[in-house]
């Protein structure tokens, strides 16, 4: 007496399990860098939190002198910039984008707001800052992330500058510039 079980189900997860594998470094976001301007502590920990669950390391703060002092004190630029457009003290996103911009370089940016006016599109459209209405959905914000961590021009680290980084090394690099190698979000959901 004997049984035959055919290997065609194992093969088949296994072939998955390689396709997978394969696809998985295109949506990848590790090793990328995004530095994260809300003034809303609750959306930015939120944001924060969608972005750490990608692998993506968070520079997050709530001012633009939070965000200069934050780029200075670990010595790197980011790969992109996610700026909420109302800011505190009358600051705006806008601002904030185009001023790191012109120090740092062209990083890819992201306006989030809940504000919908025609102003405020045009703006976003001009200065090439990708616009994203509250709620924010973290599909859009991702697709967002693999974009601007895809594209050509733009700053990030290599990744053994992005180990030093992350205190895998002993000290911090200096700026390193070179080419890039619908639910609401909320803490639930993140």
């Amino acid at each position: 007496f004997s049984v035959e079980v055919p290997l065609t189900q194992r093969e088949n997860e296994a072939a998955r399990q390689t396709a997978a594998q394969r696809v998985m470094p295109c949506d990848s976001l590790e090793n990328m860098i995004v530095l994260l301007v809300e003034n809303d502590a609750e959306l930015r920990n939120a944001l924060t939190l969608a972005m750490e669950h990608w692998d993506v390391t968070v520079l997050a703060c709530a001012t633009e002198p939070e965000a200069r002092s934050l780029i200075n004190e670990v010595g790197v630029t980011p790969d992109a910039i996610v700026a909420e457009y109302q800011l505190d003290d009358d600051e705006l996103g806008t601002d904030l984008i185009d001023a790191l911009r012109a120090e740092l370089g062209p990083i890819p940016s992201c306006l989030a707001t809940a504000n919908r006016s025609v102003e405020v599109t045009q703006v976003s459209q001009k200065n090439g800052i990708h616009l994203m209405h509250k709620p924010i959905a973290p599909a859009e914000l991702r697709a967002f992330l693999l974009r601007a961590f895809r594209q050509p021009q733009g700053n990030s680290l290599s990744g053994q500058d992005h180990d030093i980084y992350l205190g895998r090394s002993g000290t911090l690099p200096k700026r390193v510039s070179h080419p890039f190698e619908g639910t609401d979000l909320t803490p639930q959901n993140c």
